[in-house]
């Protein structure tokens, strides 16, 4: 088929070109058979954005994520706020300014918004200002005041998630209701789990009744009532083997968490290894760049031990296991260099490397 020099093309209707029409006259090689082709082009972007509007499933987003980069606006700095938004300033700072503070420095901050304002304006600003710190308070309850309001939901622990879900759900105080609830202790550290038992306190004291399904003995030691199921799982299990309170659980022969919470439970199994032996083995060490709440860091990791990495939630330690040790034996495995992902901040890719 031979194509000629194709005849004027039709205007896009899209100032930016994103569709372009052209007619192309073909006449075939062969025969004398001659006609005329309508095409329609459109760009890459286009292209792209049109498919992802269009994405329903997860499988739909693998096929398109991977024409896409996320990167911080070089406008509003991550913020997501216009220029007009972020002009106005109170108590000599600006809403993005203010959604960079800590959720602890911020209420100290809303505490004293009303009175920076007119008159007329306090009573409105009082009732707002109210509200806010009523919910901040739930979750400072749970040990999440470290957090900023512009931080990414996807860059939270499961255990900061877990939180903010249940200050959302008790956040409006209510009587009569009952509040069922599944392992909400799960990724929380001890002292988080203190926040935790007072909001579950303050529900009861509020006239609401409160189910928990956990395994936490520093959870089931505030409860006023213990069910305990087994004796074992699946088809073994599904009996009621004990219930009471606490006393009667730690008195009970057939209790099987009764041990653990009089702590007469032996928990240790093993010898643990020496000082001295302790990297015997050998032992990784690693060298980190600064990333969501971790801090540059070093660290050894003794080989063929068992190590555990503890702290409060949010401290950092699935982002300093996960995005920073994994990928840096990745690097190291692939003789390559591991960079830190762009800076949320400034929009600047640093280019500190981790190392293994």
């Amino acid at each position: 088929m031979t194509l000629p020099p194709p005849r004027s093309p039709l205007s896009s209707s899209s100032a930016a070109s994103d569709v372009y029409k052209r007619q192309i006259f073909y006449h075939a090689r062969n025969s004398n058979q001659a006609g005329e082709l309508d095409f329609t082009y459109y760009n890459a972007v286009y292209t792209v954005e049109n498919a992802l509007a269009k994405v329903k499933d997860d499988k739909g987003m693998k096929r398109v994520e991977k024409f896409l980069r996320e990167d911080v606006c070089p406008e509003c700095h991550g913020s997501r706020l216009s220029a007009a938004a972020r002009a106005p300033k109170l108590r000599g700072i600006s809403l993005d300014e203010a959604c960079q503070m800590t959720l602890e420095a911020l209420v100290e901050w809303v505490k004293g918004v009303p009175g920076s304002l007119p008159e007329e304006m306090r009573p409105m600003a009082e009732s707002i200002c109210e509200a806010f710190e009523s919910t901040a308070k739930r979750l400072m309850d749970l040990g999440l005041g470290y957090l900023t309001l512009d931080r990414s939901a996807s860059t939270l622990s499961t255990g900061e998630r877990q939180r903010m879900q249940l200050a959302r759900a008790v956040r409006n105080r209510t009587t009569g209701v009952l509040y069922v609830l599944d392992e909400p202790s799960i990724g929380l550290h001890p002292s988080n789990i203190v926040g935790l038992t007072g909001v579950m306190h303050d529900l009861v004291a509020d006239g609401n009744s409160v189910i928990l399904v956990d395994h936490d003995t520093q959870i089931l030691k505030e409860a006023d009532w213990v069910i305990e199921m087994g004796p074992e799982a699946g088809a073994k299990g599904g009996h009621v083997i004990a219930e009471g309170t606490i006393d009667d659980l730690e008195a009970k022969p057939e209790s099987q968490i009764g041990p653990f919470l009089s702590g007469k439970a032996e928990t240790k199994l093993r010898r643990c290894a020496g000082t001295g032996e302790m990297f015997a083995e050998g032992g990784i060490h690693l060298s980190t760049g600064s990333i969501h709440t971790v801090k540059p860091l070093e660290l050894d990791i003794p080989k063929g031990r068992l190590t555990v990495v503890t702290g409060v939630s949010g401290s950092g330690k699935t982002t300093m296991v996960l995005e920073s040790l994994v990928p840096a034996l990745e690097a190291k495995i692939n003789g390559c260099l591991l960079y830190t992902s762009p800076s949320p901040r400034d929009g600047l890719l640093s280019r500190m490397p981790s190392s293994a």
